[in-house]
């Protein structure tokens, strides 16, 4: 996905990203208070967003490509190891990479910044074009640190010297996966080849961390990085709760909610009657999301609901939500103070699980593939039992929710 903003003052600046909500949602936010500020902005973006974009008044150019089913294709690998996910990685990639990079060319003429959130080609387009650019980051893993793992490690807490081996294991592996397709597309846009993709793409610019400091702080050893800490973006969805849903909020005790957002699963049938079976004896209310929770012949204690729902409307109003721990909805939980179970599937998630344990906020986190009612059920006691003080605290650090306007700033700054 990419966010084109164009002339500010005597500037114009392009914000880019790939994926699927979590992803796409930050920046809208970032497009959007650019656009508050004076900016003209223009969203490229995948194509599963273009209603939103519309709804919200914003200028949109498809990627050509759709996440979900994208996603879809690969969901057998979606919470199997590494090795895994990357082989997916590289499918998508391959059949992809030519297209985003044809695609950031076309936006980003006339641009004077591009910011991007993973979105493989635009540093190099930005080079080409001779442009700055600046990447954003939702979870701090993404840039080297002796203090946590690669992105792509399930294993947290790891000592410092096993954490510097996996960045050069990383390194070689990125290399290997994307190596010969980056420089070949780069070699189009007559750029040299890259000895190091994984410097090229998170090292060699100036960073945004759109993450809480306390839950995702940045380590001591970024030193020698340019990295502006700005707190999550939130997206202050004006919309109301269905009608349905606040009858159902209304009609017993706070349910418990149970949503993995954009992870996809290769057996919904299962996965639906684990989610049920271990919130037996609650209300739950579940979001269907691209995994397909539900089913027909539910009990009146369950409601599915089919479509997005404003989490900062619905979360303060549950005894419990059970999510994937992408970076949005931990953010969105944690801004509300509610307890938290995490179900993590892939890459970010598992260090969202690790940090939420260390902080006293959440439980250990339940991997995907090690989901069963019975580790639920005890998981979802665990995260009510918990003392409230942590989450109590992040939601006070959270309720502003400036991140947006900080980021704003940030990007002014690199422009002029």
């Amino acid at each position: 996905m990419s966010y084109e903003v164009q002339q500010f003052g005597n500037s114009a600046c392009a914000p880019t990203a790939v994926g699927s909500r979590g992803d796409v949602q930050p920046m809208l936010t970032l497009a959007l208070e650019l656009r508050r500020r004076g900016h003209e902005v223009l969203v490229h973006a995948p194509s599963d967003f273009e209603a939103w974009a519309g709804d919200l008044g914003l200028p949109f150019r498809s990627s050509g490509v759709n996440t979900q089913e994208v996603l879809n294709e690969h969901r057998e690998a979606i919470g199997g190891n590494p090795v895994r996910v990357l082989r997916a990685l590289r499918d998508i990639l391959f059949a992809e990479m030519p297209r985003a990079f044809d695609q950031t060319v076309e936006a980003a003429r006339g641009m004077d910044v591009i910011v991007t959130a993973a979105q493989f080609a635009a540093h190099s387009v930005a080079e080409a074009l001779r442009i700055p650019s600046i990447t954003m980051m939702y979870v701090p893993t993404i840039l080297r640190s002796a203090h946590h793992a690669p992105l792509m490690g399930k294993m947290q807490g790891a000592p410092r010297w096993l954490n510097r081996l996996r960045w050069k294991i990383a390194d070689g592996a990125v290399q290997l996966l994307l190596g010969d397709v980056m420089n070949k597309e780069r070699a189009r846009l007559g750029l040299p080849p890259l000895a190091n993709v994984s410097r090229h793409l998170f090292e060699e610019r100036p960073a945004l961390l759109a993450c809480d400091p306390v839950l995702a702080p940045a380590p001591p050893d970024w030193n020698g990085y340019d990295v502006t800490v700005t707190g999550p973006l939130y997206y202050e969805d004006a919309a109301a709760l269905d009608a349905r849903v606040e009858a159902f909020l209304e009609a017993g005790p706070p349910p418990v909610y149970v949503g993995f957002g954009s992870m996809t699963s290769p057996d919904a049938s299962r996965l639906t009657e684990a989610i049920l079976e271990g919130g037996r004896g609650r209300r739950l209310l579940l979001a269907k999301g691209w995994a397909g929770i539900g089913g027909a012949n539910l009990p009146g204690s369950v409601m599915v609901v089919d479509g997005p729902m404003p989490h900062a409307k619905l979360f303060p109003r549950v005894a419990a939500v059970v999510h994937h721990g992408g970076s949005g909805t931990t953010s969105a939980a944690l801004r509300a103070g509610v307890p938290q179970v995490i179900v993590p599937h892939i890459v970010d998630q598992y260090y969202f699980a690790h940090r939420l344990q260390a902080l006293g906020i959440a439980p250990a986190g339940i991997p995907i593939a090690k989901l069963t009612p019975e580790r639920l059920a005890r998981a979802i006691e665990a995260a009510i039992a918990l003392p409230a003080a942590p989450r109590t605290a992040a939601a006070a650090r959270l309720r502003e929710g400036g991140g947006v306007g900080i980021a704003a700033q940030a990007i002014e700054k690199h422009v002029h």
